[in-house]
């Protein structure tokens, strides 16, 4: 970046993300990066811009400057704190580039309301917060889009996920009339692009499985991209997934057990919890670790010489991570998933979800047969998610919920080894 665009972007009430984002997407495979100018008079020799400027003259003064391609973006919420970046123009609805993920919360369900019904009334406050994105060659990503998929004039909306360290770009790649044709994913961060890759991984080897292919999105190209690792896959279409655990939930859930499954001995999953809370000790606060070293005392006394099945695990298995299509759960996001997972931590990561974030359901206290040894997997599951929680964003994390329901376990634990409870499995002590 030079010294002089420099300056015009602090000068400007954009986030560096966007510009970022925006490169990202648009500069994959082109010898330079977009040159930031904040006026169309500031116009240079560059091949690609970003520009700031919007104004009625604006398309008619690009093309006079050979910028033959272009994309018009509003930002929303606002410019200052910009979480979507739509198309902006004539032929589009703005309520078609957002429908990047299902609205489960009122809050943003009435954003989306609220944005659709002032695009069609051509609210004048979308015209400040637009940006254009010009060039005088096509930009790369078009070109492979139109390979891929035929379509010659594709539309992009973003999504600029959250300041964590694992923050990606999502893109929701559509035909001029809204058609979504499939979700690009792209790193804005190092830890983010080896998740990527991760994810691109586990679907392309889950397109072998034939009792899998309708429960995940097919992989259409992945590859290298700018400075990260590029994953394009289809759309999965259909209603969003239930905000209740359902049997579709479980049926979800044993086909992906019945693919790949094992045991580890309960020792080795105290081990493996243990060196998780370890690396993040720091983020976590003594007072979580001691509370961590505590439930992993508790679980070692009750998974000690016992063997637990676990297999394939979604890792993020939430309703906002989920689509009902034909009678049937279809899963994306499969970016946190695990080959040897305890088979019932998606299970306790859905109902811990909903009710911490949703506020719905009981949570796992309200599963049938909450044993000593269910309660010593849910244990762990709650110290290495408040691991996780710590590593992804060390800002502003909140885990408040999971060291209350952490409590809660030790003290039942605490309870029913005093009344002396006991449970036998009948399979030579391999369990769950």
């Amino acid at each position: 970046m030079s010294t002089d665009e420099s300056k015009v972007i602090e000068t400007l009430p954009y986030s560096g993300t966007v510009l970022r984002a925006l490169r990202v997407l648009l500069a994959g495979g082109a010898p330079d990066p977009p040159m930031f100018v904040g006026n169309i008079s500031d116009l240079s020799a560059s091949t690609q811009i970003l520009l700031a400027d919007d104004t009625p003259d604006t398309p008619r003064l690009l093309a006079a400057r050979g910028y033959r391609y272009s994309h018009r973006f509003a930002l929303l919420p606002s410019r200052e704190s910009t979480r979507w970046l739509v198309p902006r123009n004539p032929d589009f609805q703005i309520v078609n580039g957002l429908q990047m993920y299902p609205s489960f919360s009122i809050r943003a369900t009435v954003y989306k309301s609220f944005a659709s019904r002032m695009a069609a009334m051509g609210w004048p406050g979308w015209a400040g917060n637009s940006l254009w994105v010009a060039s005088k060659e096509r930009f790369p990503i078009e070109k492979l889009i139109e390979d891929i998929t035929g379509e010659a004039r594709p539309q992009f909306s973003l999504s600029l996920g959250t300041a964590v360290a694992n923050r990606k770009l999502t893109v929701q790649v559509m035909r001029p009339n809204g058609e979504i044709l499939g979700y690009l994913k792209l790193p804005l961060t190092g830890q983010a692009d080896a998740r990527i890759r991760d994810e691109a991984a586990v679907l392309e080897k889950l397109k072998t499985k034939p009792s899998m292919r309708a429960h995940v999105p097919e992989v259409l190209y992945a590859s290298n991209w700018s400075a990260g690792h590029l994953l394009f896959q289809s759309p999965i279409t259909g209603e969003p997934g239930p905000t209740r655990f359902t049997t579709l939930h479980q049926e979800a859930l044993s086909a992906m057990h019945s693919i790949h499954s094992t045991v580890k001995p309960g020792e080795r999953l105290v081990r493996e919890a243990g060196e998780k809370i370890h690396a993040t000790a720091k983020k976590l606060g003594p007072k979580w670790e001691d509370l961590a070293r505590e439930g992993l005392q508790a679980a070692e006394l009750e998974l000690r010489e016992r063997n637990v099945r676990c297999g394939l695990g979604h890792g993020d298995f939430a309703p906002w991570n989920s689509r009902v299509r034909e009678g049937m759960l279809c899963l994306v996001d499969w970016e946190m998933a695990s080959w040897d997972a305890p088979l019932l931590w998606d299970t306790f990561h859905f109902l811990v979800q909903t009710q911490s974030l949703l506020r719905q359901g009981d949570g796992p206290e309200g599963l049938p047969d909450l044993t000593n040894e269910k309660r010593a997997l849910y244990v762990l599951y709650l110290v290495c998610s408040a691991a996780q929680l710590a590593e992804d964003a060390p800002q502003t994390f909140d885990i408040t919920f999971r060291e209350a329901q952490l409590r809660g376990q030790l003290r039942s634990l605490s309870t029913n080894r005093t009344s002396g409870e006991s449970f036998v499995t009948r399979d030579g002590g391999v369990s769950l």
